[in-house]
């Protein structure tokens, strides 16, 4: 009889189990088939995933996506750090295209990936209004370990290269300017490096020091303008987005000229680096706006660079 019992009791547990196994599996089913419905083919799903996974980086996004839906229509949206816009509210503030961007390369190097990485995290996003003045201090912050910045290489007194906090910003500094002066901005303060750097294009580049340059320039348009950025660990590129004023903004770059010899020093101490010499120069770039194939205005910004001296580390 107590065979019976445990022969009954054995039945009873493989019938409950069967009856759990078989109710998990319509759940799942269930799921899947209200994912399906919901989210379209497989395609769609991945589609969407990979939009939010974008949706989560905050320096490397970019400001627009084009993201399929189920209906079969795109959708635009644009996003910084701090906010998302849809279609409605970008129509709104009239920002409808690409008005200028720039891509500054680098060399490699933690600390220029680390700074870089910061300045363009807390440039992305940024939303200007008609007329108003953007700085480029106020935006990426004092360069401090508080605001999430190392110590880099950075030109100091008498164009030397020396150590200080914030290394590397003035590249997106440079891609910020490059940006601009093709969205046809108006510099109110610009200032490229001292000695010329051969990362950068000559007479199109631009760097900043806390407390004593800037890099600032007005929203000449007559709407909102959206600056985007995204950095990687060999380029940073700033873009700017609005209802442009003109066709086309282009940049002709004159001859290097009145050319000056550098010097050669040795020097001792930890805080030597060393760095090589380059004749200082002049060089002119014009911009230029057009409109119905024609130029309406042209611009001249001439930049004098000085000899960088050769320094030798003993």
């Amino acid at each position: 009889m107590k065979s019976v019992w445990l022969w009954l009791g054995a039945v009873l547990g493989v019938v409950v189990v069967i009856g759990v196994v078989a109710l998990t599996t319509s759940r799942i089913g269930a799921q899947a088939n209200l994912q399906d419905k919901e989210l379209g083919s497989s395609n769609e799903r991945s589609s969407i995933s990979n939009a939010l996974t974008q949706l989560r980086d905050e320096v490397t996004r970019p400001i627009f996506t084009e993201r399929d839906l189920a209906s079969g229509s795109t959708q635009r949206v644009a996003f910084g750090p701090r906010h998302f816009y849809d279609q409605k509210e970008l129509d709104e503030m009239g920002i409808r295209t690409l008005l200028g961007t720039y891509t500054q390369e680098f060399d490699e190097a933690e600390y220029r990936t680390i700074n870089v990485g910061r300045s363009a995290e807390l440039l992305n996003g940024t939303l200007l209004a008609p007329d108003e003045i953007f700085s480029m201090n106020s935006t990426i912050k004092q360069r401090t370990p508080e605001n999430g910045y190392v110590e880099g290489i950075v030109i100091g007194p008498g164009g030397l290269l020396a150590m200080s906090y914030g290394g590397g910003v003035s590249i997106t500094t440079a891609a910020t300017w490059g940006a601009a002066f093709f969205a046809g901005l108006e510099p109110i303060e610009q200032q490229a490096h001292t000695i010329w750097i051969d990362r950068y294009t000559p007479g199109l580049e631009a760097t900043v020091s806390w407390g004593s340059l800037d890099l600032r320039f007005r929203n000449t348009t007559a709407s909102n303008i959206l600056i985007s950025a995204k950095a990687n660990g060999t380029s940073v590129t700033v873009s700017m987005w609005g209802t442009p004023v003109y066709d086309e903004i282009t940049a002709t770059f004159g001859e290097r000229e009145v050319f000056s010899d550098f010097s050669i020093i040795e020097q001792t101490g930890e805080g030597c680096v060393p760095q090589e010499g380059q004749p200082g120069f002049r060089i002119k770039v014009t911009r230029d706006f057009w409109r119905n194939k024609e130029i309406v205005k042209s611009e001249d910004f001439v930049t004098t660079y000085q000899p960088s001296t050769e320094v030798t580390c003993v």
